[in-house]
């Protein structure tokens, strides 16, 4: 019996209750046990990368100092840009190599570039998780169930539109998250289900986007469904025929 809010998990081999994800990183699945505990993993994470990347802009503005005046960047007393930091210790480090030697300036310059360019993507990488984790925190729902949420049947109201009857506002939602006493998903969900979507969700609530997007792409489903059938009735007005003689849009002549 697989409870709300869970997912079976290929890789563990088990049902997850509010399942998060599968995580490669800690080979391990995210769920009820701990959600929180991941969320303060990566949350700790992005700073240390962002130390990171601090720690070896610092650097390549240190080595360049160290090294001026060179012809590459004479004046040092100009603040540089990071750009320009980047062109003098390649430059620098290429005139050192040229000479065969492998001074520390040389090996520093390029662990400094390394470390920066190394950073970027898991910088980028990580911060997306974040924000991701933290909209999903605001909005009541797991990251699975933001993915996926058009396959769940308990996240649509009567007209198949997204809906979220666990959402009682970023406030409340934030609360709930960081309670280790978790609340009965069935009774909340058996007590707000029959709600009006539109008046029972908080006008600031993060859920609401996601509804306003189903919204709107659900219009633009009709509207080019509208356009398909128009262009196929000028089409077979054109030849001959309506669309009550050719039932069938899948015809090839149509």
């Amino acid at each position: 019996y697989k409870p709300i809010r869970s997912k079976h998990c290929s890789v563990c081999n088990r049902c997850v209750p509010e399942f998060d994800h599968h995580c490669p990183v800690v080979m391990n699945c995210v769920g009820v046990g701990n959600r929180r505990i991941f969320s303060l993993y990566i949350f700790i994470l992005l700073g240390a990368e962002v130390l990171w990347w601090v720690l070896s802009v610092e650097a390549m503005k240190r080595l360049l100092i160290a090294s001026a005046p060179s012809p590459a960047w004479p004046d040092a007393s100009i603040h540089p840009s990071l750009f320009s930091v980047m062109w003098h210790l390649l430059s620098f480090t290429k005139i050192e190599i040229e000479d065969n030697v492998m001074t520390d300036s040389t090996r520093a310059g390029s662990g400094a570039i390394i470390m920066f360019l190394a950073v970027i993507p898991i910088l980028l990488g990580t911060a997306f998780q974040v924000l991701r984790q933290i909209f999903c925190i605001l909005a009541g729902l797991t990251p699975n169930e933001l993915i996926v949420r058009a396959k769940y049947d308990y996240l649509k109201d009567k007209q198949l539109l997204f809906y979220n009857p666990f959402d009682l506002g970023p406030l409340d939602n934030c609360l709930k998250y960081w309670s280790y006493s978790r609340p009965d998903w069935y009774s909340m969900y058996s007590e707000r289900t029959d709600l009006d979507p539109d008046t029972a969700t908080p006008r600031a609530s993060f859920s609401n986007v996601l509804r306003v997007w189903d919204k709107s792409k659900k219009a633009l489903d009709a509207a080019r469904e509208r356009k398909d059938r128009e262009r196929e009735e000028r089409l077979l007005a054109a030849y001959g025929g309506s669309m009550e003689t050719h039932p069938d849009h899948s015809c090839p002549h149509c």
